[in-house]
């Protein structure tokens, strides 16, 4: 199998460098033909001098061959689009910069899509790499679970199974793609997904859904299996809050089903969760309804654009 891994990344050098050791020790033989393929998006750090130090790391010791390309126009669908233009491969891993792989990553995918010739979407295990200094919010499973997590997480059993329009969609980082999807449906749209660290997304799902609606099928492998890197700042109330209220406004901008025009209720809920937010006693409760909140301004505002396309 001809596999092209894909990773885009802008300004996170740090990240990307922990991330790059991570994916030099991954034991790569059981792929028979493979590229790294790093797209460095509008980076103005010490990307560029980490990736040419990786350009002779991966040359010296054998492994697979490791080349980057810079995305001067910031967003990163810009930069996956860059990437299904440029890659060699069959098919495609995405895999974010801040995803640690497992040593038998790439053996497992290898084998699954040789064996499932059926599916033309691969998705795996995601956890994050918890160490036991994050708040308790983010273990929270009752009625205050926080919905909108600030790492991704995808674990649907112990069984491989085929992945529905109705059940929880993988994230862009954690789906391996055929190349004959992006002939069918294009690329990533560059109206959704982030540009530099604005958190903005929806260009992942996007794209998921799409291609479902294309005809193509989805296999989930817990053999698949990476972990996420943990970072202090993602779990801040500032971070999370305005995580909620722009993937809030990305899913309105995304559903065709989503009122176009402010609503009465929306601003109800406004009211509703400021309130349960001023006069919760606990601290994890008033955090529960503060995400809340932010999520409805975050509907109110995609409401509002889609009957005001012009001022978006």
């Amino acid at each position: 199998m001809n596999i092209s891994v894909v990773i885009c990344t802008h300004n996170r050098a740090k990240l990307l460098e922990k991330m790059l050791a991570v994916l030099s020790q991954a034991d790569f033989s059981e792929v028979g033909t493979c590229e790294i393929l790093v797209i460095a998006n509008a980076c103005k750090d010490n990307t560029g001098q980490i990736l040419d130090h990786y350009v002779e790391a991966f040359r010296n010791c054998g492994g697979p061959a490791f080349r980057w390309l810079a995305e001067p126009v910031p967003g990163k669908s810009m930069a996956l689009n860059l990437a299904i233009r440029e890659s060699r491969g069959d098919a495609l891993c995405f895999i974010d910069d801040d995803q640690y792989v497992g040593s038998t990553f790439f053996k497992a995918l290898a084998a699954t899509l040789a064996s499932h010739p059926e599916y033309e979407i691969f998705c795996g295990w995601m956890a994050p790499d918890w160490d036991g200094s994050e708040p308790d919010w983010v273990h929270e499973t009752g009625k205050f679970h926080i919905g909108i997590r600030p790492f991704p997480e995808y674990d649907l059993g112990r069984i491989a199974l085929e992945i529905k329009p109705e059940n929880k969609l993988p994230s862009g980082g954690n789906i391996c793609v055929r190349r004959s999807v992006f002939a069918r449906v294009g690329g990533f749209s560059t109206n959704l997904g982030p540009q530099g660290h604005n958190l903005m997304g929806g260009e992942d799902i996007d794209f998921v859904k799409r291609a479902l609606q294309a005809g193509a099928r989805i296999l989930y492998d817990p053999a698949i299996r990476q972990k996420h890197a943990v970072e202090a700042e993602r779990m801040a109330t500032p971070y999370m809050m305005r995580k909620s209220y722009l993937r809030s406004l990305s899913n309105v901008m995304m559903s065709v089903n989503a009122p176009s025009g402010v609503r009465p209720y929306m601003l109800l809920k406004l009211v509703q969760h400021a309130l349960l937010a001023l006069f919760s006693l606990r601290g994890s409760h008033r955090f529960y309804y503060l995400i809340r909140l932010a999520a409805a301004f975050g509907e109110l505002r995609g409401a509002f654009n889609k009957s005001h396309p012009r001022q978006q």
